[in-house]
């Protein structure tokens, strides 16, 4: 008979652990680009993030995404160097910012990255790569706007933010109408460095790789930034815990004030005809707290506590006890730059309803029943652990830092976040739970199949308690 292994228990977790920052440098260039290089070499690559804000509404996201799409169309030599190399490269548009995305083994670094930054100050976007691009961005929008959750995404905007939001999606008119003449000048007049961020994670030296950037990236334009949404400049770098030597930023030339940013606007909660649809996707959003206010740490407790993990509140009441959700969750997150608290779900037609009754018997509930210690101590456990986890590979401690530095928050943010989750107190989080999920503070979209919602009550989320 083999014998039984007695069971070990597990090391207690412990709440507050600092995250081991590495070594970093964080730095602005001369001509406004922020760079943060940090060593993390638990396998011998590099991933490189970039973000690029870029004018809104003057050349339109059409001409944005030909842009991203022919950024590398002639980089001479790319093929040959990342067959090489073993490396990926890719750009894109995410929320008004071009985003370059890469990943290299740590000797080819050094080539990849000035791959890059001879694309950015001065890619000729070739008259045929353009229309190919425009012909394979018009035949991908079909299969995009069929997406439920794009369709849903794309209403909230509009309903919650005004009709002159720009689409997530290009038209096919404003496709037909992008010209490598349009892109080329959107390329020179709107795509600089100044309120642009690069982020390299690796096996590297950061003091070399911040070095290598200033001299690759010298010869790109930052004079002629103009701001735009999302593109505040950036705020100089605070002291990292990186022991290694900092560099000191240089002074910023003052660019001209961005446009106020939106708010969302009290709207209720809207049907979108999606038909045939057999099943809904409600989406609810009501404003919450930038990530560096004080109370950002209660409010992401109370938040988890709701909806952030497969434990939560309207986890097990909507989904697991009474079945009314595919998928449910509640987040932190933007949406045009404004921080929002969502509510994300996908359900049955016929149970579009019941579920959203559920959802604001537990937003009730919240704050008559604040979490319990219980919850509240779950809740840290598990946003700590998933801080370290995500930043644990190079590939997430690169989308965590260039994250960050669009969020206006230093890397050391990673660090300190742990420690202010450890101290916030009940009276905190309960404080919370009742100032930001009350009700009538949500408005949204019910996309679904408008006669088969036509008996359905979704005014819940106006009325008051």
């Amino acid at each position: 008979m083999t014998p039984v292994t007695p069971l070990r228990e597990l090391p207690a977790l412990e709440p507050g652990r600092a995250f081991p920052l590495p070594p970093l440098v964080d730095t602005v260039l001369p001509g406004g680009l922020r760079v943060v290089a940090a060593r993390a070499p638990s396998v011998p690559m590099v991933e490189l993030r970039m973000r690029v804000p870029l004018p809104e509404a003057a050349e339109g996201p059409a001409v944005a995404q030909v842009l991203a799409d022919t950024l590398f169309a002639d980089a001479e030599g790319a093929d040959d160097l990342l067959g090489r190399a073993g490396a990926t490269l890719g750009a894109g548009v995410d929320g008004g910012r071009l985003s370059v995305s890469a990943s290299m083994t740590a000797a080819a670094f050094p080539e990849v990255l000035d791959l890059v930054a001879r694309a950015l100050a001065g890619a000729a976007h070739p008259d045929p790569a353009c229309e190919h691009a425009v012909r394979r961005l018009t035949a991908q929008l079909g299969p995009l706007r069929a997406q439920p959750r794009v369709l849903a995404q794309d209403a909230l905007r509009r309903h919650c933010y005004g009709p002159d939001v720009p689409s997530l999606l290009p038209d096919e008119q404003a496709l037909a109408a992008v010209t490598a003449e349009r892109v080329r000048r959107l390329h020179d007049q709107g795509m600089h460095s100044r309120g642009a961020f690069l982020v390299l994670v690796g096996d590297l030296d950061p003091s070399a790789a911040a070095d290598h950037a200033a001299i690759a990236l010298s010869a790109w334009p930052g004079r002629r930034w103009q701001g735009g949404p999302g593109t505040a400049a950036p705020p100089p770098p605070q002291q990292s815990p990186s022991p290694l030597p900092q560099q000191s930023p240089s002074p910023l030339p003052q660019p001209s004030p961005p446009p106020p940013p939106r708010r969302m606007r009290p709207a209720g909660v809207a049907v979108v005809d999606r038909p045939g649809a057999v099943q809904s996707q409600i989406m609810l959003v009501a404003p919450g707290l930038p990530r560096a206010d004080p109370g950002f740490a209660a409010l992401s407790l109370a938040n988890c506590v709701l909806g952030g993990f497969f434990s939560s509140r309207l986890t097990v009441a909507v989904r697991e006890e009474r079945g009314l959700a595919y998928r449910i969750d509640a987040v932190l997150d933007e949406l045009l730059d404004e921080e929002l608290v969502f509510l994300d779900a996908d359900t049955r037609t016929g149970a579009t309803e019941a579920a959203v009754r559920q959802m604001r018997a537990e937003l009730l509930r919240l704050a008559e029943q604040p979490p319990s210690g219980a919850e509240t101590d779950a809740a840290r456990e598990f946003f700590t652990g998933m801080t370290a986890l995500g930043a644990a590979s190079q590939a997430g401690l690169a989308g965590a830092l260039v994250n960050l530095l669009q969020y206006g928050l230093s890397p050391d943010w990673l660090r300190t976040f742990p420690q202010r989750l450890a101290e916030v107190t009940l009276g905190e989080v309960a404080r919370a739970a009742q100032e930001f999920y009350a009700p009538s503070r949500f408005s949204g979209v019910i996309v679904g199949d408008r006669s088969g919602l036509a008996s359905q009550d979704f005014d819940l989320f106006a009325r008051r308690q």
